[in-house]
């Protein structure tokens, strides 16, 4: 099993050391390139870009999030917590794929698509603190989504 924690800024560099940390650490442990592997890398992009855009628009550029991730032969789980504002849990139930893309606005596929690339992707507000948990299971393909939690 692969455990490791990491810390970054809230600012839009750290996405690219984000994306570097957790190649890495997927490559030593034996899990990338897979197509698990890159849509935990993905999803756990997604949710980061999503907290240095949304969840700390108005605080400190001071402030900074923890990414944990542990891997082993079963599954890739990463979690991602931040200060900042709470996610709209409205927006997290209606997080569903347009039917019409004709009508569709700019913006707004993110966490859809996120839902889809992972077999668990939840969101919780835990003693003002933002937690979301990705979850893929080792072995098997990105899923359709119809088995991720949405929690609020």
């Amino acid at each position: 099993m692969t455990k490791s924690v990491f810390v970054y800024p809230v600012r839009p560099d750290a996405l690219g050391t984000l994306h570097a940390d957790l190649s890495v650490l997927l490559a030593r442990a034996g899990l990338q390139p897979s197509p698990q592997a890159n849509s935990a890398l993905w999803a756990a992009l997604e949710i980061a870009a999503n907290i240095i855009e949304h969840a700390h628009a108005q605080t400190d550029p001071q402030d900074a999030f923890w990414v944990d991730v542990t891997c082993n032969e079963h599954c890739i789980e990463i979690v991602l917590r931040d200060l900042g504002i709470a996610c709209d849990s409205e927006r997290l139930r209606q997080s569903n794929l347009p039917t019409d893309w004709r009508t569709h606005q700019r913006g707004g596929l993110g966490l859809p698509l996120a839902h889809r690339a992972v077999d668990h992707l939840t969101y919780t507000r835990e003693d003002n603190v933002n937690v979301w948990r990705i979850v893929i299971k080792q072995g098997r393909g990105a899923t359709d989504g119809s088995d991720a939690e949405r929690k609020s």
